[in-house]
């Protein structure tokens, strides 16, 4: 069974509350999921303030380095992999997962399975299933918006409660 990407490495990363992510050029892709804490990195000259449930893929050959220092409560998983930059591109580059208990237990199931016989096959299909799961749309931003929405709403009624009231 062939995949569009194939899965090469990956760990999880656990703070001691010093240091900075490498500034460093590699020659796969790698995908950075947030489990806690807030990782600040950057590729070129784009800066991602990660948090618990965000992910971001690194693009090969660009340059990437942490900006801020890693807090003691900071834990990521990363993974490198290679693959086809056509089909990376249609996949969001940084975002907020819709299901991170998803996300966090796709990346978990992938290194174990990396570390037992190495099973190509099975870790680039878990490599799939999690890039899949952060194309997800994510309902909790869009419920914000319908939040907002009704707020706004809610003060317009507030402040005009004596005028006639009508659709538009």
């Amino acid at each position: 069974m062939k995949t569009d990407f194939h899965f090469l490495n990956g760990g999880r990363f656990i703070s001691r509350g010093h240091g900075l992510h490498p500034e460093r050029v590699i020659d796969s892709i790698e995908i950075i999921y947030v489990l806690s804490g807030r990782l600040g990195i950057a590729e070129e000259k784009n800066e991602y303030d990660l948090l618990p449930g965000d992910f971001l893929l690194l693009y090969p050959e660009k340059r990437h380095r942490g900006t801020l220092p890693y807090p003691a409560d900071l834990s990521f998983f990363w993974g490198h992999f290679t693959g086809s930059l056509k089909k990376l591109a249609k996949l969001p580059q940084s975002g907020r997962a819709a299901r991170p208990e998803h996300c966090a237990l796709f990346f978990e199931q992938l290194l174990n399975e990396s570390a037992t016989d190495n099973d190509a096959v099975s870790c680039d299909l878990l490599l799939a299933l999690l890039l899949h799961e952060i194309t997800l749309p994510n309902r909790a931003a869009d419920h914000g918006k319908h939040l907002e929405l009704a707020e706004e709403a809610w003060q317009y009624m507030r402040l005009h409660f004596a005028e006639p009231v009508s659709i538009a």
